[in-house]
């Protein structure tokens, strides 16, 4: 794989950022598959997040560096955008719900940071919030790839084509 421009960067980034977010999310204590909690079960997912610490405090960052690097290859993407009309409005609109969307996320996992190091009670008031961003951080995620899907076929991109 030729890594030389900042497209191939971009797609890269696209393949590999996603991917990985799910699997660090899949191994998060409270998730998936280690220690797992009810959704909305607070107190079983704060006493995964604090009974595996470092596993917690791990997924989190690659979590957050991983959605990071998606947002760094949609914005390669958009660069190339060229035209005028509604598609090109669609496809920066959803870029910009998604970008408000992933800063939702990464706002929810430095809450996870914060809530391996709390007691119950207080943590309890933290995971309500968390709850809470990630319900609305989810619409704008799903609001933000809707209108991206829907801009992109109708407007022309720009590929670099120096090799």
């Amino acid at each position: 794989m030729r890594l030389h421009s900042i497209n191939g960067l971009a797609g890269f980034a696209l393949i590999v950022g996603p991917v990985l977010a799910v699997v660090a999310y899949l191994f998060q204590p409270g998730g998936m598959l280690i220690a797992s909690a009810e959704a909305s079960d607070a107190e079983g997912t704060i006493a995964a997040l604090v009974a595996n610490r470092a596993l917690a405090n791990l997924t989190s960052l690659m979590i957050a560096a991983c959605l990071t690097l998606t947002l760094f290859g949609f914005h390669i993407l958009l660069r190339g955008v060229r035209g005028s009309g509604i598609g090109r409005v669609s496809a920066h609109f959803g870029y910009l719900m998604l970008t408000v969307g992933v800063f939702g996320w990464i706002l929810m996992q430095g809450l996870a940071l914060g809530m391996t190091h709390e007691t119950v009670q207080p943590a309890t008031a933290v995971f309500a919030v968390q709850f809470s961003i990630g319900l609305v951080a989810g619409l704008a995620v799903a609001l933000g790839f809707l209108l991206l899907s829907l801009g992109l076929p109708t407007v022309k991109v720009l590929a670099d084509r120096r090799r």
